[in-house]
């Protein structure tokens, strides 16, 4: 999910990001970073904390199942996504190639879905 918002922000920006000589140290970049860190983050830890079976998909049923080590590398996983969805999206858009720009990130989140919705798990 991470990485799908991530790619979101920078194809919202993508008019931008073609002038910006960087990936993710630009205006759009640290915007990006500054929602994951202040607001999605915080969220998914607060669900994380409130329904942990749905979040670890019932592998733990409560919350003291989930390893503390687990817990702790949570949300900078959560974050580490978003911003590598931004960037590889936003490396994309500079080399002009707007249907991987486009395709990629929809793939990834489609696959994620499906993974969920249809029991695909292995």
């Amino acid at each position: 999910m991470s990485y799908g918002f991530g790619s979101g922000m920078a194809l919202a920006a993508h008019r931008q990001l073609r002038q910006s000589s960087s990936r993710v140290m630009n205006r759009y970049g640290m915007s990006a970073v500054l929602w994951f860190a202040l607001l999605f983050v915080p969220h998914a830890m607060y669900l994380l904390w409130q329904q942990p079976a749905w979040h670890t998909m019932f592998v733990a049923e409560e919350w003291s199942q989930i390893p503390p080590w687990v817990a702790g590398l949570y949300p900078m996983g959560i974050a580490a996504l978003g911003v590598a969805g931004f960037a590889a999206t936003a490396h994309f858009i500079q080399q002009q190639r707007y249907g991987l720009a486009w395709l990629v990130p929809y793939l990834i989140v489609m696959t994620y879905w499906l993974r969920q919705d249809v029991g695909l798990r292995s």
